[in-house]
Order: C-alpha cells, then sequence, then structure tokens
C-alpha cells in the first residue's frame, strides 16, 4: 500500500509538471494578446482626444484598423498607429478613407509604401502626410507621393525612409523654385547616387 501510494504520488507530480509546461505557452500567448488589445485601446483613445471623433467614426477607424491587420502583413496596432499619424496630421476620417480613382485610399497607399521600404507604417504615415504639405498636394496625390518615393529610390542606393526625409525636408523650398515632386525625387537620386542621402541631400 505504501508503494502504491507513493507510486501514484509521483505520477500525481509528474502530471502537475508536464501541465504546467503545456500551459506556459498559453499563458504567454494570453497575456501578449491583452497587452496588444491593450496598447490598440489606447491608441484609439488618443485618436478620439486629438480629433475629437465621434463614437460612429471611431467605430469606422477601429474596424478599418482589424481588418487591416487581418488582410496585410502589418498588425492592428500599426495600422492604428498610422491612422494616428493621419490624423495627427490634420487629414479628416472623410480624407483618409476617401477612395482615388483606383478605388484605393490614403491608408492604402501608405500600407503600399511600408511594405515596399520595409519601414515602420506610422513613421511612413508621417512622411507621406509631410511631404503631401510641403509640396503642397492634395489627400489624392498620396500614390503619386509613393511612386516618386519608390522610384527614386529604386534608381538610387538610398532607401524609401531616406527619400520620405528628404522629400519632406526640401519640399517648401523645392516649390518655391518651381519643382515638381517628381523632379525634386530625381535630383534627390542624382545626389544619392554621389553618396548624399536623406536629410543631407
Amino acid at each position: 500500500l505504501g508503494n502504491f501510494i507513493a507510486d501514484t504520488g509521483r505520477n500525481l507530480r509528474q502530471f502537475g509538471a508536464n501541465w504546467t509546461a503545456a500551459m506556459a505557452p498559453i499563458g504567454i500567448a494570453i497575456g501578449q494578446s491583452l497587452r496588444v488589445a491593450s496598447t490598440f485601446d489606447a491608441s484609439m483613445r488618443e485618436i478620439q482626444a486629438r480629433t475629437g471623433l465621434t463614437t460612429d467614426a471611431m467605430e469606422a477607424i477601429r474596424q478599418k484598423a482589424l481588418q487591416l491587420g487581418a488582410d496585410t502583413a502589418f498588425s492592428t496596432q500599426q495600422a492604428a498607429d498610422a491612422f494616428l499619424q493621419l490624423t495627427t496630421a490634420g487629414l479628416s476620417l472623410d480624407q483618409i478613407m476617401r477612395q482615388d480613382a483606383e478605388g484605393l485610399t490614403v491608408l492604402d497607399h501608405v500600407l503600399a509604401g511600408a511594405a515596399a521600404s520595409g519601414e515602420d507604417l506610422g513613421r511612413t504615415a508621417d512622411q507621406v502626410t509631410n511631404i503631401m504639405s510641403s509640396f503642397n498636394l492634395e489627400v489624392t496625390e498620396a500614390a503619386r507621393i509613393v511612386d516618386a518615393m519608390s522610384q527614386a529610390a529604386a534608381s538610387s542606393p538610398a532607401s524609401m525612409g531616406e527619400m520620405g526625409e528628404a522629400l519632406q525636408a526640401v519640399g517648401g523650398d523645392a516649390t518655391n523654385f518651381g519643382l515638381s515632386l517628381e523632379q525634386t525625387s530625381a535630383a534627390l537620386a542624382i545626389l544619392a547616387n554621389n553618396g548624399i542621402r536623406g536629410t543631407d541631400a
């Protein structure tokens, strides 16, 4: 009887150890999910605080961010960060969600730019809106901005991020000199080929 009880105790202890090991990854995953959800909700609250959007508008942003998190390589948190950058740059929800002739929104073009460059989504959104402002471009020209950045980066050793930094820094001066976005991008690509990149260019 003593041996039987001892064996049963050992088996129970082994079962407990195995159960703990099996549940540990699940516990970690749940903890990470809760942290992500908390950060996402914090971003949503910050967007509402900064923009004063209605509950319905915020729900539209939430659903779009969740959709992007499910359909793209970016997480819901990254999509929320991009929304935050676009709204704090002064774009309204209508401007962010408005579709161009190709049926794409500003956010879609920002996503394409970030995916092509490997840059952070929020940073790409910030650069696109800054370039838009410095060159006095309309929201509907987001695709043009991303195209100019990517083509200039593709024809030079500069990254998309470096090209974005250069364009947002020089946009005002370039406009005063009568240079278009594409002409300025070409000039920056030439400078990059000669070792001058980013804000140095």
